[in-house]
């Protein structure tokens, strides 16, 4: 497996390198929060803010509001 670095205050790209390993089954959510020290609801949030599966998908917008005829 590859090796990456990023900046400690980062969390982006943490996020970005971390989510994979939950998501393809090479590591517990509850492995990278003890490797790392991070919180088990900020991996669980890292984990659930997978792009293109929220909202609809990365492009979709947003709600709107109900126009108030004039």
């Amino acid at each position: 497996m590859p090796v990456f670095s990023h900046e400690e205050s980062d969390r982006a790209s943490f996020r970005d390198v971390h989510q994979p390993l939950v998501i393809n089954g090479n590591c517990t959510q509850a492995q990278i929060v003890r490797a790392f020290g991070i919180s088990a609801i900020s991996m669980k949030r890292y984990v659930n803010a997978i792009p293109g599966e929220r909202n609809g998908g990365v492009f979709s917008k947003g709600a709107r509001r109900a126009s108030r005829g004039c």
